[in-house]
C-alpha cells in the first residue's frame, strides 16, 4: 500500500544564527536497523528495505499523474500532434475522459491513463473523421519538417547505398528539426505559438508554424531538391552526413542512398495522381494537379521521363498540400502589397534586442550602490534600509556581487530614484560607457507582473486583492509576458511590433523595418509591417532552383 512521509519544517539554531533544516530524503543516523554485523553488504541490504527516497519520488509522480489538469493537458497536446492544432472543448473533454476512464468504445483496459483508449478517442472522434472539416481553414495542423522529410524518404522508397542506417546531418540548422536534438526543454516549437495574421487575429494557435520561417523553408526546399536530384548526400545543401560537400562535380551522387520509387506507367496524369496519393493523401487541388501534370509533360517531351519524374516529385513535395493537413483553398485575390514609407531624410538608427530567454539575472545587472534615499546601511546588518545595497546583499547572500566589483553609474539630477548611484555588473563595462555617454539607459520594473506583489499577496495571507498574470511561475508564459509587456493579456502583440506600428502610424511616419536572426519571435508579431527572418550564420538563404521552378510556383499558388 502507498506510504506517505511528512516533510516537517524544522529550525536549527547555531549560536545566534538560525536556519531551516533542509528537506532530507535519505535516512539519517539511527534511522536504519543495521544487523549485528554492519558490513557494507548488510547495510545496503537494510537500506534497500527502507526506500524513503523512492516513496517520496513515487508520491510526487502519482500526484502529478493524477492531477486534474493532466488528462486535458495531455489530451490537447496529443490532439494537436495527430489531428488539429485547435481542437474544440468537446473534443478535448472526450479524449480526457477516455484518458481518465481508460476505455473508449471498447478500446482500453479501464485503467487510468490508458493510451490505447486515449488514442482511440483521438482518432475515432467525429472531429477527426469528418471530411467536411478539412475545408475549414482553422482546422488541421502544419506538418513538422522532419516528418515531411521522413515521408518523402519512405514514400519515394529511399534505399541505402551500402546498407547503412539512415543518418541526417545538421538537420536542426537546415530545416529546424533533428531527431532527439530539441534546442530547449520545451521542444522544437512552442505549443501555444500563433502565427501572425489571420491565425493570431483569430486567437488560434499554429505550433508547427514557428518553424515555418524563411531560412528553414528555403533550407527544406533545398534539401528536397538535393535529395531528389542527387540522393542523400551533403552536396548542394543536402541532409546527408557524408559525401563531397564542395566543388561542382557530382562525385557524391547517391553516396548514402537514392530514391528508388518508379511509376508503373509514364503518362503524366497517372504519374502525378500516384505521387499525389503517396505524398499528400490525394489532396492536391485541381489547379495544383493540372500545373504539375503540364510541367511533367513538357519536361518529358524536352528531356526524358526520368527527369520529368524528378520535377513532379519536387513540385508535389513543395505543394501547399504537402505542408498542412487541411484542404488547399485557392484564392485568386493577390496578396495586398505594403505601402512603402518614405524615410524623410531622418538619420538611420538601429535598435538591437538581445532576448535572454530567462538566462539573464537582472537582479545582478543593476543593483543599488550608494547615496540611497533611505540610507546606505551596513552590509550584513539585519536592519538594512529598504532599497539599499545592504538590503540587496542580505537578500542575495552569497549570490550578491561584491560592492567594490561594481561599475558605478549616477542617476540624472532631476530623476528621482531610490538611490543616487547604482552598480552595474562587472562584466558590463561597455554598457557603463554607453550610459555615461548618454547612449544607454536602464528600464526597470517592467517584468511579468501586472502590479507589485509580495509572497503574502500571492498566498493570500495579506488579504489584499491583487491581480496575477496567467501561469505566473511557468517559464514559457513568463517569456511571452516579457515579449509583449502585457502580462495580463496572453494574446497581446509583441512590444517591438507595437513600437514599429506606432512609428508607421505617426502623422509623419518613420520608415521602419523589423529583422530577426532568432526565427519567429513573439516580440515581432502584431505589426502590419512584415518582419524578415535572416539566418544567423548564412545570412540571406537562396533557393537553389528558384529560376527553374518559379513559373510552376506562381501557377500553383494562383
Amino acid at each position: 500500500s502507498p506510504r506517505f512521509l511528512f516533510n516537517r519544517v524544522s529550525t536549527v539554531s547555531a549560536g545566534d544564527a538560525t536556519f531551516r533544516n533542509p528537506p532530507s530524503f535519505m535516512p539519517g543516523v539511527g534511522q536504519l536497523t543495521v544487523s549485528s554485523s554492519p558490513t557494507p553488504t548488510a547495510y545496503m541490504s537494510t537500506f534497500r528495505l527502507n526506500p524513503i527516497a523512492e516513496y517520496e519520488t513515487e508520491a510526487l509522480l502519482d500526484h502529478l499523474f493524477t492531477h486534474p489538469n493532466t488528462a486535458p493537458f495531455v489530451s490537447t497536446r496529443l490532439i494537436q500532434q495527430m489531428v488539429t492544432s485547435n481542437p474544440s472543448p468537446g473534443y478535448v473533454e472526450t479524449v480526457a475522459t477516455a484518458f481518465t476512464m481508460g476505455v473508449y468504445n471498447g478500446h482500453g483496459t479501464g485503467v487510468y491513463g490508458d493510451l490505447k483508449a486515449t488514442t482511440a478517442a483521438i482518432l475515432m472522434h467525429p472531429e477527426a473523421r469528418a471530411g467536411s472539416l478539412d475545408a475549414d481553414p482553422t482546422f488541421g495542423h502544419a506538418f513538422e519538417p522532419l516528418l515531411k522529410v521522413m515521408a518523402a524518404l519512405r514514400g519515394m522508397e529511399w534505399s541505402p547505398t551500402f546498407g547503412q542506417p539512415l543518418a541526417l546531418y545538421k538537420a536542426e540548422t537546415k530545416i529546424g528539426m533533428a531527431a532527439f536534438n530539441a534546442p530547449t526543454v520545451f521542444g522544437f516549437y512552442r505549443p501555444e505559438f500563433s502565427a501572425a495574421g489571420a491565425v493570431s487575429d483569430g486567437l488560434l494557435v499554429s505550433p508547427e508554424m514557428q518553424l515555418a520561417q524563411t531560412p528553414m523553408l528555403i533550407g527544406y526546399f533545398n534539401a528536397l531538391v538535393s535529395l531528389i536530384d542527387r540522393g542523400l548526400t551533403a552536396r548542394a545543401d543536402g541532409l546527408g552526413a557524408y559525401g563531397n560537400s564542395f566543388g561542382n562535380d557530382d562525385s557524391s551522387l547517391g553516396y548514402q542512398g537514392v530514391l528508388t520509387w518508379t511509376p508503373a506507367a509514364t503518362d503524366p496524369v497517372t504519374v502525378v495522381n500516384k505521387l499525389a496519393l503517396i505524398l499528400t493523401q490525394d489532396r492536391l487541388h485541381p489547379n495544383v494537379r493540372a500545373t504539375i501534370v503540364e510541367a511533367y509533360a513538357a519536361e518529358a517531351a524536352s528531356s526524358n521521363h526520368a527527369s520529368a519524374l524528378k520535377l513532379a516529385q519536387k513540385l508535389v513535395l513543395m505543394s501547399p498540400e504537402a505542408q498542412v493537413s487541411s484542404l488547399n483553398s485557392v484564392n485568386n485575390q493577390p496578396q495586398p502589397s505594403a505601402i512603402p514609407t518614405v524615410a524623410g531624410g531622418r538619420p538611420f538608427k538601429a535598435v538591437v534586442v538581445l532576448f535572454m530567454s530567462g538566462g539573464c539575472d537582472s537582479w545582478n545587472v543593476l543593483v543599488p550602490h550608494s547615496n540611497c534615499v533611505n540610507g546606505d546601511g551596513n552590509s550584513g546588518g539585519t536592519d538594512a534600509p529598504q532599497g539599499s545595497y545592504a538590503e540587496y546583499s542580505n537578500v542575495r547572500s552569497n549570490g550578491a556581487i561584491p560592492f567594490e566589483s561594481l561599475h558605478t553609474v549616477d542617476t540624472p539630477v532631476n530623476n528621482v530614484q531610490p538611490c543616487g548611484t547604482y552598480g552595474v555588473h562587472p562584466s558590463l563595462p561597455i554598457y557603463k560607457q554607453l550610459y555615461d555617454a548618454g547612449e544607454g539607459a536602464f528600464l526597470t520594473n517592467i517584468g511579468a507582473l501586472i502590479e507589485p506583489v509580495t509572497k503574502d499577496d500571492y498566498t493570500g495571507d495579506s488579504g489584499a486583492a491583487k491581480q496575477f498574470p496567467p501561469s505566473l511561475f511557468a517559464h514559457n508564459a513568463q517569456q511571452i509576458a516579457m515579449a509583449t509587456a502585457h502580462a495580463e493579456n496572453v494574446n497581446a502583440k509583441g512590444v517591438l511590433a507595437r513600437t514599429v506600428q506606432a512609428l508607421l502610424d505617426n502623422p509623419t511616419p518613420y520608415k521602419s523595418e523589423l529583422y530577426s536572426i532568432a526565427g519567429n519571435q513573439r516580440l515581432l508579431q502584431g505589426s502590419r509591417q512584415d518582419y524578415d527572418i535572416v539566418d544567423r550564420t548564412d545570412g540571406i538563404k537562396r533557393f537553389r532552383q528558384y529560376n527553374q521552378l518559379i513559373d510552376e510556383f506562381n501557377s500553383m499558388s494562383s
